[in-house]
């Protein structure tokens, strides 16, 4: 396991929303990390993944395989943006959502699943491209469809319908011991919350 505690929330804000020339680095919004034994400050979640994967030997060995990694990250951030209105920017409407979630979010499972099977992903062993071990686009999955099973329950008979390979790639990965401790640690401190705010009420509503 490696070492790690959120950072003051109220000076973040405060750098957040201050001169851009006070900054450690030029951002506009979360999530950042800064890397205190190196002083690294970096911004964007694509590029913190990267950043951290990089360092703790979380990345495929091939470039092409690099690249598609940071692709499922893209991905799993597009679902995350999307099933959240780009962070609450609107709120849900039966309508929409009913159209969102029968038809792009399928079609959303259906790419990660297509991934998978391409790369000989099964339901009790493989990662979602053909690594030895798991890597962060592996991890990438499980923050994204564990975090929303466990908080949004309602979801999971579609996520395992239309994505039971990924979802058991899922399972195993949730069975890992450092796994496990974090998201219990979640739970310590969020509870189920899923994303908070306006807009997991507005999600909630959809699912009642």
């Amino acid at each position: 396991q490696t070492e790690f505690e959120n950072g003051d929330m109220k000076k973040f804000l405060a750098m957040k929303t201050g001169p851009v020339k006070d900054q450690p680095s030029p951002f506009m919004a979360p999530p950042a990390l800064h890397d205190t034994e190196k002083d690294v400050f970096l911004a964007q979640m694509p590029a913190v993944c990267f950043y951290v994967a990089s360092q703790l030997e979380l990345l495929p060995a091939e470039v092409e395989k690099q690249a598609h990694a940071l692709k499922v990250v893209g991905d799993c951030n597009d679902v995350l943006d999307e099933i959240t209105r780009s962070g609450g920017a609107q709120m849900w409407e039966k309508e929409a959502w009913d159209s969102f979630s029968s038809e792009r979010f399928v079609r959303w499972l259906t790419i990660f699943e297509e991934l998978g099977a391409r790369n000989k992903l099964g339901e009790k062993s493989g990662y979602i491209l053909g690594t030895e071990k798991a890597t962060v686009a592996d991890l990438s999955l499980h923050a994204l469809f564990g975090t929303m099973e466990r908080c949004l329950p309602q979801l999971s008979d579609k996520l395992r319908l239309n994505a039971p390979k990924v979802m058991a790639l899922v399972d195993r990965l949730s069975a890992n011991e450092g796994i496990k401790a974090l998201v219990e640690k979640q739970k310590e401190s969020y509870g189920f919350t899923y994303c908070g705010g306006q807009i997991e009420k507005s999600i909630r509503s959809m699912l009642e």
